[in-house]
Parts: C-alpha cells; sequence; structure tokens
C-alpha cells in the first residue's frame, strides 16, 4: 500500500492452520510479509507516521463486524513492542484491512487460490494431524484399553465379594455344635 497516511505491506491469505479442513472459512491477515519462512516481517504497515504490526485470522462473515482489536495491533519502536496504537491511526488501518478483505472475497480466482493453498499445505497438514491428533488419540486409545481392563479386573473382584457377602447375609444362620472336646464340661467351684 500506499498513500499519504498509509504505507507497507499487509498479507491476505488461506488461513494455514493445520487443523483446518475447509480452508475457506477462515482467513490470515498479517501486516507486513514474510520474506523467507521463520523469519521477521517486513515492510509493516506506516500508519500516519506509526510503524504497527499485527495479525489475525477471521472468517470472512465476520469482517464487516471487525475491530482493531481483532487485527492484534502493537505499536513497534526501536527498543520494543508498545501496545499503544492510536485509536484513529489503529481505526483507520482497520478500515483499510477491511476494504482489502472485502475485496479479496469478491476475486472471481480465490477459490482456485484457496484450493491451490489448501493443496500446498496438504503434506504439511497432514504430517501435523497424524502426528499431534491421530497419533495422540491412538496412544489413548490404546491406555483405555489398558485402564478398562484393569476396571474390569477391579469389577470382576467386586461383584465376587458381592456374591459371596450376599450368599452370607442370606443364608440361615447356623446352629453351634457341641461336642465333648470342643467344649469341655464346666466345674464347679467349691
Amino acid at each position: 500500500m500506499t498513500g499519504p497516511r498509509l504505507t507497507g505491506s499487509i498479507t491476505i491469505a488461506a488461513d494455514p492452520a493445520p487443523t483446518l479442513t475447509t480452508p475457506e472459512e477462515r482467513i490470515r491477515v498479517e501486516l507486513g510479509f514474510e520474506p523467507r519462512p521463520n523469519t521477521f516481517r517486513i515492510d509493516r504497515p506506516l500508519v500516519n507516521g506509526i510503524e504497527v504490526s499485527g495479525s489475525c485470522t477471521i472468517s470472512p462473515k465476520l469482517i464487516p463486524d471487525m475491530t482493531y482489536g481483532n487485527l492484534g495491533l502493537r505499536r513497534v519502536s526501536r527498543r520494543r513492542w508498545d501496545d499503544a496504537v492510536p485509536d484513529h491511526s489503529a481505526k483507520y488501518l482497520t478500515e483499510a484491512v477491511r476494504a482489502l478483505l472485502h475485496r479479496w472475497t469478491t476475486l472471481p480466482q480465490r477459490h482456485d487460490l484457496m484450493h491451490a493453498h489448501a493443496r500446498h499445505l496438504a503434506p504439511t497438514r497432514l504430517a501435523h494431524l497424524r502426528t499431534y491428533t491421530i497419533d495422540r488419540l491412538r496412544q489413548r486409545e490404546v491406555d483405555l484399553h489398558h485402564e478398562l481392563a484393569d476396571l474390569h479386573r477391579e469389577l470382576t473382584a467386586a461383584e465376587e465379594l458381592a456374591a459371596e457377602l450376599h450368599t452370607l447375609a442370606t443364608s440361615p444362620p447356623r446352629q453351634p455344635t457341641t461336642t465333648p472336646e470342643t467344649n469341655p464340661p464346666r466345674t464347679q467351684p467349691l
């Protein structure tokens, strides 16, 4: 973007989140662009002379209600990140991003671009899904299977004890039997 109040790059693309199955659902907005993967963004927007950083992932249906809070705007200074982006500048930048997003959602080739992006990310998404979801769920299933087997053993033992106690509680009382060996005759004190 070039203009008297706003210059810099705003990157709009399909959301790269590896868990999404339908990339059309969400759009990723980055202020600045990444020249190489895993590098700092360059050419961040300057709004009224203030360098701003931020990003968001948004559903196209939420674009009309988007605020500068959605963008996670942060002011960039030489020494630190400062949360204070003046409201007027933040609102101006948000309106520009909203207009770009509206334009993006109306591009005739948007679905082809989203599909190409999804195809490009499919191997990464698949690896992520296998590593962080399928493998974890399989391990959880094995753990639950072992836990269920332990629970079944405990339940069986408790039911066996309950059956023994039920038999004991419902059986008629036994009559004591006396035999000379076990109950010697009483002697009278003299």
